[in-house]
């Protein structure tokens, strides 16, 4: 787990739309956030990965979040080069197992 720090600097990104060029094909779409330490071209987690579950709208050509992201270390935890992934998925209808999207 991410060590706390009470004066530490935390992100926090909020989502709204992402333009699509349809959504008709998504079933049940979310996004997973993960955050990673990034050396000598290798990735390690630096957090456990955190999912933004549904949108609150969503429309044939976008899907609108309306949710805030809080990253839960601290940037000054972080090393030079760390990344913000951000996926979109979707639940496969027919097994009800999460599918990449990004």
């Amino acid at each position: 787990p991410a060590v706390y720090r009470a004066f530490g600097t935390y992100v926090s990104m909020f989502f709204d739309k992402l333009n699509m060029q349809s959504t008709d094909s998504l079933i049940s779409p979310f996004l997973t956030l993960k955050v990673y330490l990034v050396k000598d071209k290798k990735f390690t987690s630096a957090e456990e990965p955190q999912d933004i579950v549904e949108p609150a709208v969503t429309r044939g050509d976008y899907l609108w979040w309306g949710s805030t992201y809080h990253m839960q270390t601290p940037l000054e935890n972080l090393t030079t080069g760390a990344v913000i992934l951000v996926e979109l998925k979707d639940v496969d209808d027919g097994k009800g197992e999460r599918m990449s999207m990004a």
